[in-house]
């Protein structure tokens, strides 16, 4: 039977939405009876996996359901130190778009060996986000099979290269999926894209059992946040917004920040700063159980993002029958009906934010109510085991497609 092959930048043992995304896939492509070869390109090293420095790949996973091949693209250690000086000078875009050059090289190049070396066949490539487009597109030339991709996010926007690889991408595939309608009218506008039948939204979903929840949500001030600390998803916000309380509410919060990231130093200064110190708690990366042990005893989850794509973290939050309150971006606006099963406010708007968080603690009966929907509403229509039918549906329809 031939093998579908998977592409993607992030993959476990250590991964972020695109990783979970996949695996989440994965497991449920195999339950269905999908035998899967999966291609791993990272973007960035990381010390939870070591790179073999003497070959092109290795394959970490070897069974005939599931084979995982780690293509070697730690390209650090390749530089010049003409290329290290130059790329410390640029701006982060440039630099970025000089990395991701270097990644579709890279990984081109292990991909090909692996593929020499092995004696799979393969029905189609699904290629996940943009990052290892060239790869993924010369491969899907080289096999003559269809290449779908899943559009995770649309953030590093009009002037970056990687725009651009995205243009290239949208009008090189066979299918678009888009994890949000958010992502799709991004496509449609920004690239003048104008085949609308090879464009599809297939909504992220989350991988976890629905159970009830236990214990009822209380006004005791307990704020959580769950994501990157980057600017981009606007915890300093948060911050601030604790700051601006009333006293009477403002003794009462204990904000926990869970994650890392380049703003990490700085968010720990405002706090600081604004005298919210003392009851604020930055956890830094922890499991998942971890995660959702906090989701369970939160009074609300605040995602106050300025951009947003779509939030696994909402989707986790809302599953545990949690109270999430969130800025009015992207797909944010696809998941939250404002008041029904979670809180919208005005994206920067500080003080709407802080005044939404007055009404979560004198409107607890709503906020319980809204956290019920909210799990309803994930149990119905955000389950791994739904989405993955969807996706291997389409997997069907391209494949038919002649591509000798």
């Amino acid at each position: 039977m031939k093998r579908i092959l998977i592409i993607s930048p992030d993959y476990e043992p250590s991964y972020g939405g695109i990783g979970i995304h996949v695996k989440n896939l994965a497991d449920e492509l195999i339950r269905q009876g999908y035998p899967l070869t999966l291609l791993i390109g990272r973007m960035k090293t990381s010390a939870a996996y070591k790179y073999p420095k003497e070959t092109l790949y290795a394959v970490t996973e070897d069974t005939t359901e599931r084979k995982v091949v780690e293509v070697y693209t730690d390209f650090a250690h390749l530089l010049s130190k003409e290329e290290q000086t130059i790329l410390s000078d640029l701006e982060e875009k440039d630099v970025f778009d000089y990395e991701t050059a270097i990644l579709n090289q890279l990984f081109l190049k292990g991909a090909m060996a692996y593929l020499d070396d092995s004696e799979d066949s393969y029905r189609l490539i699904h290629l996940h986000d943009a990052f290892i487009s060239f790869g993924a597109v010369m491969l899907g030339r080289y096999l003559e099979i269809p290449v779908i991709v899943t559009m995770h996010s649309m953030n590093s926007g009009e002037g970056w290269m990687i725009d651009n690889v995205r243009r290239y991408l949208v009008n090189n595939v066979d299918k678009i999926l888009c994890v949000s309608d958010f992502i799709r009218d991004e496509i449609l506008q920004r690239f003048i894209f104008r085949d609308e039948s090879k464009i599809r939204t297939i909504h992220n979903s989350v991988n976890l059992t629905i159970k009830k929840r236990k214990k009822p949500i209380l006004p005791d001030g307990e704020i959580v946040f769950c994501g990157r600390l980057e600017e981009v998803k606007g915890v300093d916000q948060l911050i601030r917004a604790v700051s601006l309380l009333p006293d009477a509410y403002r003794e009462r919060v204990r904000l926990t920040i869970i994650g890392t990231g380049s703003t990490e130093a700085r968010l720990k200064g405002l706090c600081e700063e604004l005298h919210v110190w003392e009851q604020t708690e930055f956890t830094g990366l922890i499991s998942q159980d971890q995660v959702l042990k906090y989701y369970e005893k939160a009074m609300c989850v605040v995602l106050p993002s300025r951009k947003e794509a779509f939030s696994t973290a909402a989707l986790e939050a809302m599953s545990r029958g949690c109270c999430v309150l969130a800025s009015d971006v992207g797909g944010f606006t696809e998941l939250i009906r404002d008041g029904e099963n979670g809180f919208l406010y005005e994206a920067e708007n500080v003080r709407e934010l802080a005044g939404r968080l007055v009404y979560i603690f004198e409107h607890n009966e709503i906020v319980n109510e809204v956290g019920r929907k909210a799990q309803e509403m994930v149990s119905e229509e955000y389950l791994w085991e739904n989405t993955s039918k969807k996706i291997s549906g389409i997997y069907e329809e391209v494949s038919e497609i002649d591509h000798i």
